[in-house]
C-alpha cells in the first residue's frame, strides 16, 4: 500500500509545502488582522458613544447652569430696576407735594381777593396729556390704542367742588 504522499510527484509536492509554509500562515494572519480590526472598531464605536453620552451630560449641565444664571442675573437686574423707578417715583411726589406746600404758604400770605387768587391760580395751571384708551392686543405681545391720544386738553375737574 502506498501512502498518501507517494502519489504525488515532486513538483505537486513542493507546492504544497510551499502552500502549508508561506499561504497558511498568511491566511491565518490575515483572519488575526481582520479581527484585531473588528475588535478596534467596536472599541471606537464603544468609545465614541461613552463620548457622546458624557458630551451630551455635559452640554446639558452647562446649559442648565447658565441659565441659572443668567435667570438669577436677570432678577437682580429686575429688582434693582424696580428699586430704582420706585425711588424715582417717590422723590417726584414728595417734589410735587413739596411745590404744592409752597403754592399753600404762598396762597395764605396774599390778601383775600378773587382777583388775586384766579391770577394765583392760572399761573399755577398746566394742560394735561390724555393718553387715550389702551386694550391688549388679541396675540397679547403689545398695547394698542383705543381712542386716539390728545397733544393738550385742560383739565376738567370731576367732583364739583374741585370747580369752585
Amino acid at each position: 500500500m502506498k501512502t498518501l504522499l507517494s502519489q504525488f510527484s515532486l513538483r505537486t509536492k513542493l507546492i504544497g509545502l510551499f502552500i502549508i509554509i508561506k499561504v497558511a500562515p498568511l491566511v491565518a494572519l490575515a483572519l488575526l488582522v481582520w479581527q484585531e480590526i473588528q475588535d478596534l472598531g467596536q472599541g471606537i464605536q464603544d468609545h465614541t458613544d461613552q463620548m457622546v453620552t458624557e458630551v451630551r451630560s455635559t452640554v446639558g449641565e452647562m446649559a442648565d447652569e447658565f441659565s441659572t444664571t443668567a435667570k438669577k442675573a436677570l432678577n437682580e437686574r429686575t429688582r434693582e430696576e424696580l428699586e430704582r423707578l420706585t425711588t424715582d417715583t417717590a422723590r417726584q411726589v414728595a417734589n410735587f407735594l413739596y411745590a404744592r406746600d409752597e403754592d399753600i404758604l404762598q396762597a395764605a400770605k396774599l390778601t383775600p381777593n378773587q382777583e388775586l387768587y384766579e391770577r394765583f391760580i392760572a399761573a399755577r395751571s398746566e394742560s394735561a396729556i390724555d393718553p387715550g384708551r389702551w386694550r391688549l392686543a388679541e396675540d397679547g405681545s403689545q398695547w394698542v390704542a383705543v381712542t386716539e391720544a390728545s397733544a393738550k386738553q385742560d383739565v376738567v375737574p370731576d367732583i364739583s367742588s374741585n370747580r369752585e
